[in-house]
């Protein structure tokens, strides 16, 4: 299976789809989500709707999470590809990050953090962009436009603004103009929609929706299934660190300062869960972005063995987790 995404052809990525929905084979076919899940909190304006139509439709929630998810890992692909962050060109960063995903059962179903997750992916494609050019004011305006979508969907994937002032920092100069580009990008959108809201007279709903999941974190329960997944996600990303010099010296500039700017997002993902209020275990999956693309980076750069024993391991967890923390029937 792994051999599908050793390849350069940017079909591969496509396959993430598929690939991700697999993955949900059990949940597709049951109808029941696994503990944890179809709960989730933080859900923006654009994203409420939609989270309280799929309480009741578990299959449809199993499938609309796997898709956002397949999305974010094809957008992974793109951003490892077009900055060189690996020596050789392969499908792992979006494969990874799905797989990093499918350990936590408690993600199985939708949250608005997928979709979230998409929009913080187009808005490092964007801040990508600002690398050696001239005129950095659109992609910086783009790169907050999307992290606005994302807050929109939502809404404690705001805390992640410093990240992008961290990544403006690492390709290029920083000055106070490009922190002004990003952080209008974020505003303007808000305040669009929010003006958008308050003349079909649900200004009011719309302040609500958007900002009442945001206060001090509060975990909620969690079984042992869960627990044991964020145990391992920690283990993953204990590795990743550790190995965050190997994967790196080989590159070039580019590639090496595109690769620093998502161990800074990664730095930075816990903002948004400890501004979220009461975030249940779901929420842990935001740290899949960053922590799969990295991974993904590794195995490209290291021995096809490992790679095919690490893969084989997170299957094998992802699937077993998710049956096993199936609520009874």
């Amino acid at each position: 299976m792994l051999a599908l995404f050793r390849t350069n052809q940017a079909y591969a990525s496509l396959l993430l789809l598929g690939y991700a929905l697999l993955l949900q084979l059990p949940l597709l076919i049951t109808g029941r989500l696994p503990a944890g899940a179809g709960t989730p909190g933080g859900a923006g304006v654009l994203t409420t709707g939609l989270v309280d139509w799929l309480t009741n439709h578990p299959r449809w929630s199993a499938a609309l999470a796997a898709l956002c998810v397949g999305l974010t890992g094809l957008l992974v692909n793109v951003l490892a590809v077009r900055h060189d962050t690996s020596r050789k060109i392969t499908q792992f960063p979006g494969l990874f990050l799905v797989l990093c995903w499918a350990l936590l059962p408690a993600a199985r179903g939708f949250h608005p953090l997928q979709p979230a997750l998409i929009a913080v992916a187009f808005s490092l494609l964007a801040l990508g962009r600002i690398y050696q050019r001239t005129e950095p004011a659109v992609p910086q305006f783009n790169a907050g436009l999307w992290l606005g979508v994302a807050a929109l969907c939502y809404a404690p994937a705001l805390a992640l603004l410093p990240a992008l002032f961290v990544g403006i920092a690492i390709l290029r100069t920083p000055d106070p103009r490009s922190l002004l580009q990003v952080v209008t990008g974020v505003g303007l959108l808000g305040f669009l929609v929010g003006s958008w809201c308050y003349f079909r007279g649900a200004g009011g709903l719309f302040v609500q929706r958007q900002w009442a999941a945001l206060g001090f974190f509060s975990p909620g329960a969690a079984d042992p299934v869960n627990q044991l997944a964020v145990v391992g996600l920690g283990l993953v990303l204990l590795g990743v660190v550790l190995g965050s010099g190997a994967q790196r010296r080989p590159l070039n500039i580019e590639g090496s300062k595109v690769s620093g700017l998502l161990y800074w997002v990664l730095l930075f993902t816990p903002l948004p869960v400890l501004l979220g209020g009461a975030q249940g275990v779901a929420a842990a999956q935001l740290v899949c972005l960053p922590l799969g693309t990295l991974l993904g980076l590794w195995v490209a750069a290291n021995s096809r063995s490992g790679g095919e024993l690490l893969h084989l391991l997170l299957v094998s967890l992802g699937v077993a987790g998710s049956i096993l923390a199936l609520p009874a029937a």
